[in-house]
């Protein structure tokens, strides 16, 4: 169901407000061991340029309709990503970027964002990656990560999660940002 449509100043698109189910998924760490995960590198993000961040965000989940970073200016974006509780981490494999995530420590430990850039999805590196995810939590001693998927992301998200070891804690129906180009 459409609630809203709105014309954005720029690139003649909108945003509408669709409804979707949003799952809360939580993941315990306190009997995890850490995972190889010599065939990626995370790097941990600092001093993030706004623009090439928005273009990984954009090649990583415009596919699913990821919109949240867009519709807010840069400078919001910039204190968001500035903050001493988030963490983004750039992904590669052989210097190619093939992923990111991006972390909140503001409350419990959440996981924002997690996605692979579409010529690397089903080759393994989801799993890799949180696994790599996971081992930072572990070595920091965080005993639980949350997140959060919704019908509008990857088929397979939800499932991926599962098969990860997260466990659904909540399920609702919520309003989902849509641009539309």
């Amino acid at each position: 169901m459409v609630f809203i449509e709105l014309k954005l100043n720029m690139n003649n698109s909108s945003i509408r407000y669709e409804e979707a189910i949003v799952w809360y998924l939580n993941y315990e760490l306190g009997s995890y061991e850490i995972h190889n995960t010599d065939t990626i590198d995370c790097v941990l993000q600092s001093n993030i340029d706004i623009e090439n961040y928005l273009s990984i965000y954009k090649q990583i989940g415009g596919a699913w309709q990821w919109s949240e970073r867009l519709i807010i200016n840069r400078e919001e974006l910039h204190h968001i990503l500035a903050k001493d509780t988030t963490e983004v981490y750039y992904v590669y494999s052989n210097e190619d970027i093939i992923g990111y995530f991006e972390l909140d420590f503001s409350i419990k430990p959440e996981i924002i964002y997690f996605g692979l850039t579409p010529n690397t999805i089903g080759k393994g590196y989801g799993k890799t990656m949180m696994f790599a995810l996971l081992n930072i939590l572990k070595i920091r001693n965080i005993k639980e990560v949350m997140l959060h998927t919704c019908s509008n992301d990857s088929k397979r998200a939800l499932s991926f999660y599962q098969n990860c070891g997260f466990k659904i804690y909540d399920e609702k129906i919520e309003k989902q940002t849509i641009i539309k180009e």
